[in-house]
């Protein structure tokens, strides 16, 4: 259980809560009475008797009426989004005896100069100082002000930056644009999340890394379309490109339409994940591949034809997408992978290609709104649970090639109760429609 105390030495009504290791090395935990903070506050070195070495994560979240802080000597680490909700945080103040940290212009960064851990939440402009080469994980998203970021519109980043972290602009629903500098090498797919109101990427002529058409940001080489700006409606990829890249359309909510050129062979990881706004997508021929959680979350979508070239449906990668009512499945798809279609209740309707050898775990729980399926002969493998609680489902033919079914399959299909299943299983009936409750189903 955290500590809670009222240092002597400070003249406050700050309640701290902390922990003491068995090294006697404290971490702040966060306050018992944050509403009741306004203006500054500065971090005792000691607590307890104990010297002050951590802050944890979120340890001041939502201390709305925080305008600084002052950082002492000890701290050698500050927990991610510690500051997170902080509105009116204007500026940190480091020790200038703090060997893990410095502030710049009221920034928060380490001694060296070269990581940008945290900005303050009341911050409207913002430049990353010379020296800085990694804008690490969630420094704009520490506080409300920024992760929110009704008052940040513009971000000036060096050329002495070469990576931009994951979730480094999380939520900056206020920035309209970002500069890529010449040396940024690297940037997180999800380093841009949630900013609803980016409207373009512009890079650098110099950039050996990225380069920009018509505000997307794309590879050097033209060859893979990197991030969409989080406020497009309308995208059409580039010509030239051939591999959407992971999460690259990621929480592009009022995305409705978008044109994906012939010459795309491959969509990743989570391309168009959280795009509810998106009501129907063309697939073209030279797709070989749809990766894991592709199409995630995209509540709007209401049809989907996978063409003949794609081999396999990566696990997840129509989770959720509760507007589906068919797809059709093209013929070259040997495999549907772990909960591709979970959770689609309006699906009715979906075809199954001649070749398919195996449907993996949870494909088609809670699909609800599917009533029948037909399951071609190539089928080997049922995974566990892949129909489970499918319980308008009333019509399957599970042909003699099936060899193998997973524990609780049929679960919850209660108008299946009496499909006939191959010989070889008749025994093992039970298994399939019954729930296991040891969490171990296959």
């Amino acid at each position: 259980m955290p500590i809670t105390d009222k240092p002597e030495a400070m003249k406050s009504n700050l309640e701290w809560k902390y922990t003491v290791d068995s090294d006697g090395i404290v971490t702040i935990e966060g306050l018992g009475n944050k509403d009741n903070i306004s203006g500054h506050v500065t971090i005792p070195a000691m607590l307890g008797g104990c010297p002050v070495k951590r802050i944890n994560w979120r340890a001041f979240r939502g201390c709305r009426g925080l305008t600084s802080v002052s950082i002492p000597d000890g701290v050698t680490t500050i927990g991610r989004r510690a500051f997170f909700g902080c509105d009116n945080l204007k500026s940190f103040h480091v020790s200038k005896n703090n060997k893990a940290f410095k502030s710049i212009d009221g920034l928060l960064l380490s001694r060296d100069g070269e990581n940008l851990v945290a900005v303050p939440g009341g911050s409207t402009r913002v430049t990353i100082p010379d020296g800085v080469t990694s804008i690490g994980d969630g420094p704009f998203s520490g506080c409300r002000g920024l992760a929110s970021c009704r008052n940040l519109t513009n971000v000036i980043i060096p050329d002495s930056v070469t990576s931009i972290g994951r979730g480094a602009f999380r939520d900056c629903c206020g920035l309209t644009s970002v500069t890529i500098p010449d040396g940024v090498a690297s940037i997180d797919a999800m380093a841009f999340e949630g900013c609803g109101r980016l409207k373009s990427f512009y890079v650098s002529k110099s950039n050996q890394t990225y380069k920009s058409i018509d505000g997307l940001l794309l590879s050097k080489n033209g060859k893979e379309l990197v991030l969409v700006p989080g406020s497009l409606t309308r995208v059409t990829i580039p010509d030239g490109v051939t591999g959407i890249g992971e999460y690259s359309f990621h929480d592009c909510r009022g995305l409705t339409s978008v044109t994906i050129p012939d010459g795309v062979t491959s969509i990743g990881e989570g391309a168009f994940s959280c795009c509810n706004g998106l009501t129907s997508v063309t697939i073209p021929d030279g797709v070989t591949s749809i990766g894991k959680n592709a199409f995630i979350f995209c509540s709007g979508l209401t049809s989907v034809t996978i063409p003949d070239g794609v081999t396999s449906i990566g696990e997840g990668a129509f989770f959720c997408c509760e507007g589906l009512t068919s797809v059709t499945i093209g013929k070259g798809v040997t495999s549907i992978g772990n909960s591709a279609f979970n959770c689609c209740s309006g699906l009715t309707s979906v075809t199954l290609p001649d070749g398919m050898t195996s449907i993996g775990r949870s494909t088609f729980e809670h699909c609800s709104g599917l009533t029948s399926i037909m399951i071609p002969d190539s089928v080997t493998d049922i995974g566990s649970r892949a129909f489970f609680c499918c319980r308008n489902l009333t019509r399957m033919m599970i042909p003699d090639s099936v060899s193998s079914i997973g524990e609780s399959a049929f679960y919850g299909c209660s108008g299946m109760m009496n499909v006939t299943l191959p010989k070889r299983f008749e025994k093992e009936r039970n298994k399939f429609f019954m729930l296991r409750l040891d969490g171990n189903d296959g």
